[in-house]
């Protein structure tokens, strides 16, 4: 049973079509582009309430469809999201809420667009209830599937009144529903290449017994399309209060982040999530978890259903090489090292050394013009004592009677190639949990990056300006550390952070950069140091140097093979040619 599609006046559809595709290109407008690159699509449906209230709320059906609006986004999609928050927040956006009507002119707008061409990729993704009926058909039964936008109506004739709930015979279009089926069958016979129907639509929130929809058994998909359901067959997909998502659309985000390409002996990390990736990441996700919360889920073990008849293989979205920040100095948690945090050090333009007119400056910190062309993650700390144990499982500052031992203070006494392995094990540990993009890597900060992230956008002596007198407040130093007879780098992280949310960048200990060190400041576009040298930068005051020798600019230098107790490091991740190491500034 299908319905005919309800338009909304002419304007209205105008309005929606910049809204889906924007301004260069609009769904339902011909494009004289036939060679043009394919283009990927998403229509994202999130309904959380109802009205008439006849369905229980779903908490987390709003949030599922914007966290995944959000990835596909960042992945390039033109993306059109459908929930009431979105449509109530804009009154531009009123065609956006996710009622009967305005759903079915957008998929309208997208699944009939002449524009569409076999390179494009669409994805339809559905968040809310779900109706299951049954018809009888000469005496054998046919489920029939509903998705229920916010103004469905489950009452007999679309009435309000009244317990009796619809029947297949019955179904009108007051009762405001939309059948999947029709839907399957549009993304069918559009004109893209790719097409896919993510759909949660028969869940019930965790603990809650009522309003929940088994899963119905599906015909297979028409050619050209597939269909990834939250559950298998006669199952119910849950919500979660612990995790605040539907337990399906929470792993289908984790995985398009870059979980579904963790890489396996027969699936190689590649930097790109395909339908089958992705499909193997959530099944076996989501099983393990209502497995591991029987509490939570009463016991029942839900698996989702991928039903795929697309042509070959179905690659979703390339991977960014690293996660952008959301501003400078944006603090996250990427990895599970115990208290390693990164901040967020967008790209920029500085000026590296100081000025002539700076007090105790050094002949070695002449100013040069420095562009960093990508942003980059920088650790709020140096590594502690519990991060390197964890990665290294050895403890080269142990028992030498110069340093303090404790989970949180630095791991100091390491080697410059043992901070490089650090950073080696950490990125191979995190790119076989999916937590790292094969184009991206830990490693330690060129020189460069560390007086750029120091001065967190300014040109003073100091993160916090040219007072020395304030310098305690900020770092472990000479006047409140040595001249107390606590000759000892403290626990990290004490001190007040500069503005983009570092600490101990001026103090505690030195930090370890990735160059070799020469007279001359390296200059120009993401510089590194010479190609060889005896040498090796480290940057930042510690806790046994005045003031002058913690300013921003200061350089240092060391051995590779020194281990010595004001000596320590900092973790960058960032986007990472394969030949790195090798390529050196012009």
């Amino acid at each position: 049973m299908q319905f005919g599609l309800i338009r909304a006046s002419l304007a209205s559809v105008a309005v929606m079509s910049c809204l889906l595709a924007g301004p260069s290109s609009a769904f339902g407008q011909a494009v004289d582009e036939p060679t043009r690159p394919g283009r990927n699509h998403a229509l994202i449906i999130g309904v959380s309430d109802y009205s008439p209230r006849q369905f229980s709320s779903l908490p987390h059906a709003e949030e599922d469809a914007t966290d995944l609006a959000d990835v596909l986004t960042r992945a390039g999609y033109i993306v059109a999201l459908m929930t009431e928050t979105r449509a109530a927040g804009d009154s531009s956006l009123r065609s956006l809420a996710p009622k009967h009507d305005f759903i079915e002119d957008q998929l309208d707008l997208l699944l009939a667009s002449e524009d569409l061409t076999e390179r494009d990729t669409v994805i339809i993704a559905l968040a809310g209830h779900g109706l299951k009926l049954i018809e009888d058909v000469d005496g054998n039964e046919v489920e029939h599937l509903y998705f229920c936008p916010a103004d469905a109506n489950k009452r007999v004739g679309g009435r309000n009144d009244g317990d009796a709930l619809v029947e297949l015979p019955d179904l009108t279009e007051r009762n405001r529903l939309i059948s999947v089926a029709s839907i399957i069958q549009r993304l069918a016979d559009c004109k893209a290449g790719q097409k896919l129907l993510l759909a949660d639509i028969c869940r019930r929130v965790s603990g809650d017994r009522t309003d929940g929809v088994t899963m119905p058994r599906m015909a297979s998909m028409p050619e050209g399309v597939a269909a990834f359901f939250s559950c298998s067959e006669d199952q119910i997909a849950f919500e979660s209060n612990r995790i605040e998502h539907g337990l399906f659309f929470h792993h289908v985000i984790e995985g398009l982040k870059g979980k579904a390409d963790a890489g396996s002996q027969d699936m190689p990390a590649d930097g790109t999530v395909t339908l089958s990736e992705l499909h193997s990441y959530v099944e076996r996700s989501v099983i393990d978890d209502t497995r591991a919360n029987p509490n939570e889920f009463g016991g029942e073990v839900q698996r989702p259903e991928l039903k795929d008849n697309s042509r070959g293989e179905f690659p979703l979205l390339e991977l960014p090489s690293l996660l952008i920040g959301t501003r400078p100095g944006d603090l996250r948690e990427f990895t599970e090292l115990p208290g390693f945090r990164m901040a967020w050090i967008p790209a920029g333009r500085f000026m590296m050394g100081s000025p002539e007119t700076e007090q105790g400056r050094a002949t070695n910190e002449n100013q040069v013009e420095v562009e960093l062309t990508q942003g980059f993650w920088l650790g709020e700390t140096e590594v502690t004592q519990a991060q390197w144990r964890t990665i290294m499982g050895s403890e080269p500052w142990k028992d030498r009677g110069d340093t303090r031992e404790g989970d949180r203070y630095p791991a100091m006494c390491v080697r410059w190639e043992e901070a490089v392995e650090f950073c080696h094990r950490l990125t191979e540990q995190e790119r076989l949990a999916g937590r790292l993009s094969p184009r991206a890597a830990y490693r330690l900060p060129t020189e460069a990056q560390w007086e750029y992230a120091c001065r967190a956008g300014g040109q003073t002596a100091f993160s916090f300006g040219d007072d020395a007198s304030v310098l305690g407040d900020y770092e472990w130093f000479e006047d409140n550390a040595w001249n107390k007879r606590e000759m000892y780098a403290h626990l990290v992280g004490q001190k007040l952070p500069n503005g983009w949310n570092l600490r101990d960048m001026h103090g505690n200990c030195c930090e370890w950069c990735l160059d070799w060190y020469a007279d001359d400041l390296p200059r120009g576009i993401d510089p590194l140091g010479p190609s060889e040298g005896e040498v090796r930068v480290n940057r930042g005051g510690s806790w046994g140097v005045s003031p002058r020798y913690c300013r921003s600019s200061v350089r240092n230098k060391d051995t590779p093979e020194a281990r010595f107790n004001y000596l320590g490091f900092r973790v960058a991740a960032v986007p990472v040619p394969e030949n790195f190491e090798e390529r050196r500034a012009e």
